[in-house]
């Protein structure tokens, strides 16, 4: 799906009419019209007036991502909404084109108490997108529309600039638009941007969203506005990944303190990439990040809330600057991501040759073709191991590699668990606020009174473990841990407990827990499905 503009136009309709000001990009294919028009004609071609079994015929109006079957004053009279219509949405389909905008009322600019001798004015910034952008696109779209139309509402009750811009690109119009014989004969667009700083604007945030899916800019040199395109962003660090708004927030509220952040540009670029007036709580969790943290201990290293995290590293991944992943640590495991592009024509062979010189990035991926652990990844005769981890966050920017969690799933008979003894999360808070919580987990409780909690038929595989371990076991039956929907890092933060207490329990009753390795389903956005 192609999230780029395909133009920006600006109309304006006051008691003097409707009136195309500005429109980028401006110029056609005159080549290809030519040739169209000096094309020979075949007289012996045969001319189908109807086709019933073909598919329809398509007019298409976009030529080099250019509109250039739509004259000014037709889109003047399309985009000048009536006054009613102001501060809403505006959508338009035509043909295989959709117009997005947000008519604004500007009222005139005020001095000095002064009653404003000029009529209200409405003004309609409409992006130009393909008919097939889908609701969250056009969404985006319609809210950038909205930000330019806010901040030159302020900027004409400020110091009317408005007024002033429009006055300068109707009599660009004027001068250039039909010039007089012996005349200069420029384009008078070309004259616009040479004279208004709003169109300046307006062709540098096309330009921008069509490059990097990031506008910032100060309208007028005093308000500052700033988009994003989060299809866009992501975009860009991988061609095959369509980031979509509404899953972004999906994945935030299946985030959970053990998670950490992964940025995907160097902290310091990004330091430097904040407006003056950043968040201190932001500028303050960019310099203690690392990858080796969770957000809980960030939160904590930062002297931040959880809830303060949670949003700034959110704005992050919006903003394709960073990814959510599990912190960095031995015990993590690796292998090569679906769909990855390991080929040796890549692109990012060369990018990794550039960043790890004297290696190749074919037969580091050759390493992750199995699941491999960092643990084992990392050789003791390595002489720099601190190297060997920059190239793991290196292929984890790039998405070449996830992670792969371990899921445990509780088998005690060869059939599995009996459907009447699978329980709703309700029935296991209710079980667990029953036993007294992790306090009644204590010595005090017997082997014979641990099983007694189970079915018959699970008790026998149960026997051979010890006290200590049966007890554990079974206050991760009856949580519902052990359904292969929680993985051990989860359990580990969930239950406060350690990984060794879980390798343990797994060895101990092998015969009847079952282990699995899966992604994690809250980072699987960032890859490409």
């Amino acid at each position: 799906m192609d999230v780029d503009p395909l133009s920006v136009i600006l109309v304006k309709s006051d008691s003097k009419g409707d009136r195309l000001l500005f429109r980028y990009p401006y110029e056609i294919n005159k080549r290809q019209e030519n040739g169209q028009l000096h094309r020979k004609k075949n007289p012996y071609a045969l001319i189908v007036t109807e086709d019933l079994q073909g598919p329809p015929p398509q007019n298409y109006s976009t030529e080099k991502d250019c509109l250039a079957n739509f004259a000014d004053d037709i889109l003047s009279n399309l985009f000048a909404v009536k006054q009613e219509l102001c501060e809403a949405k505006f959508e338009l389909k035509v043909n295989d084109v959709r117009f997005v905008g947000h008519p604004t009322m500007v009222p005139p600019c005020s001095r000095k108490g002064k009653a404003p001798n000029r009529p209200i004015v409405l003004i309609n910034i409409v992006f130009a997108l393909h008919a097939t952008a889908n609701h969250s696109v056009v969404k985006c779209y319609y809210e950038l529309s909205k930000r330019f139309g806010v901040a030159l509402k302020h900027e004409e009750r400020r110091v009317g600039y408005v007024y002033q811009e429009m006055k300068a690109m109707i009599a660009a119009h004027d001068d250039y638009g039909r010039p007089e014989e012996g005349a200069e004969v420029r384009n008078p667009f070309e004259v616009i941007l040479e004279q208004c700083s709003l169109a300046r604007d307006l062709r540098k945030a096309y330009n921008d969203l069509k490059i990097s899916g990031l506008v910032q800019l100060r309208v007028n040199r005093w308000i500052y506005l700033s988009f994003c395109l989060p299809q866009k962003v992501h975009q860009l660090h991988n061609r095959a990944l369509m980031v979509e708004p509404e899953a972004i927030d999906k994945c935030l509220e299946s985030i959970r303190p053990y998670h950490g952040i992964l940025l995907l540009v160097e902290t310091n670029q990004l330091l430097d990439s904040l407006v003056p007036d950043a968040s201190p709580a932001l500028i303050r969790l960019l310099k203690i990040y690392t990858p080796l943290k969770s957000l809980q201990t960030l939160s904590a290293d930062a002297d931040l809330t959880l809830t303060q995290v949670f949003n700034l590293s959110g704005h992050l991944v919006y903003w394709g600057k960073a990814i959510f992943i599990y912190p960095l640590c031995e015990t993590n495991v690796y292998m090569t991501a679906p769909g990855a592009p390991v080929h040796c024509r890549s692109h990012l062979v060369e990018k990794f040759a550039e960043q790890f010189s004297g290696y190749s990035l074919i037969q580091v991926m050759s390493e992750f073709s199995l699941p491999i652990s960092v643990r084992h990844k990392l050789s003791p005769l390595s002489s720099d191991p601190h190297l060997d981890v920059q190239i793991i966050i290196w292929l984890l920017q790039q998405r070449l590699i996830m992670q792969l969690h371990t899921y445990i799933y509780y088998m005690p008979t060869s059939k599995g668990l009996p459907q009447q003894e699978t329980s709703s999360p309700e029935d296991a808070v209710t079980s667990s606020d029953e036993t007294g919580g992790e306090s009644n987990w204590g010595s005090q409780q017997s082997q014979d009174d641990c099983l007694s909690r189970l079915p018959p038929e699970e008790r026998n595989a149960l026997s051979s473990g010890g006290t200590e371990h049966i007890r554990l076991l079974v206050r991760l039956i009856l949580l519902d841990y052990l359904q292969g929907e929680h993985h051990i890092e989860e359990i580990m933060y969930t239950e406060n407990l350690r990984r060794s207490q879980l390798m343990q329990l797994l060895d101990k009753f092998r015969e009847v827990l079952v282990t699995c390795e899966a992604q994690d389903p809250a980072l699987a956005l960032f890859y490409p499905q």
